[in-house]
């Protein structure tokens, strides 16, 4: 949820699988990575996902975001990662 910074997947995407994740933005509204954690339903609550990602994930984004090292890496693996190199021939 956006309001929160981070988002929860109670089963949704996978049966058994619950995942919490915050995302790393360069810039306003510019997401160019997500930190997050996933683990079996039976060993994780909803409560335990929403403490996971307001005392460490989104802190972690956020620290992310504003470490010119660690965003200068993400920018550029994701820029070469989603720009195939052109057939020059």
């Amino acid at each position: 949820m956006r309001e929160r910074g981070f988002a929860i997947d109670d089963e949704e995407h996978a049966v058994g699988v619950r995942c919490v994740a915050a995302p790393i933005y360069s810039g306003p509204g510019r997401v160019v990575a997500a930190i997050g954690v996933s683990n079996r339903a039976s060993e994780t609550t909803p409560e335990e996902l929403k403490e996971m990602g307001a005392m460490v994930l989104k802190p972690a984004a956020d620290e992310a975001a504003k470490t010119p090292r660690i965003l200068n890496a993400l920018n550029r693996y994701y820029s070469i990662s989603n720009n195939p190199k052109s057939d020059s021939s």
